[in-house]
């Protein structure tokens, strides 16, 4: 299971990497307009949920690699 959940950890820090060099750190254009803000809101929201489910342990940290691809 420690295995798994290395492998996890992983596919996480790609998934970060990945996301970086296709967006940058400039603000995505689903933020702009007049929904933008709800939808930065969601996304910080599910942020947040992953990386709260990311602290239940090889498990959660299998489903957090999930989320973030």
């Amino acid at each position: 299971m420690a295995k798994a959940s290395n492998i996890a950890n992983i596919g996480g820090i790609a998934a970060g990497v990945f996301d970086t060099a296709l967006f940058g750190n400039s603000t995505p254009s689903e933020y702009q307009g007049v929904k933008g803000g709800i939808t930065q809101g969601l996304d910080t929201a599910y942020d947040a949920i992953q990386a709260g489910v990311s602290t239940l342990g090889p498990v959660g940290t299998i489903v957090s690699a999930a989320m973030a691809a």
